[in-house]
């Protein structure tokens, strides 16, 4: 796997002991022996074979998802989907502080709750 600040090189053994098809059928294992992930064998809609890999370290913001399509000569095709960001929460306040000042909000949504007789207002609703 290699990215711009990124070089893994890494290896797939069976799963030692497998307990339903819905186990991981591989270990994900560098070359130096960390335990980096696992991987399911998967099938697209179209039918093509792939590998599911979940990949971590505490080097990595996020675990990386990855679908891996082998290609002739050994080679593999990686895919994968960058997580959404998380807004920063500091940045968001700020934002809407500077917001109600110049609106002259007061950051009411004028929202009292829901309706008596309402479901949500039931003490009986676990939330």
């Amino acid at each position: 796997l290699r990215t711009i600040k990124l070089h893994l090189e890494f290896q797939l053994f069976p799963t030692a002991e497998r307990t339903s098809d819905e186990a991981p059928a591989f270990d994900v294992v560098t070359m130096d022996g960390v335990h980096l992930g696992a991987a399911w064998e998967r099938e697209s809609r179209g039918g093509v074979a792939y590998l599911s890999m979940t990949l971590d370290d505490p080097s990595f913001e996020a675990p990386l998802n990855i679908a891996a399509f082998e290609r002739e000569g050994g080679n593999w095709d990686l895919v994968w989907n960058r997580p959404a960001a998380k807004p920063d929460a500091g940045r968001m306040a700020a934002a809407n502080r500077a917001h109600d000042r110049r609106t002259g909000s007061t950051g009411s949504t004028g929202y009292d709750g829901p309706p008596a007789g309402h479901p949500a207002d039931s003490d009986d609703v676990p939330y």
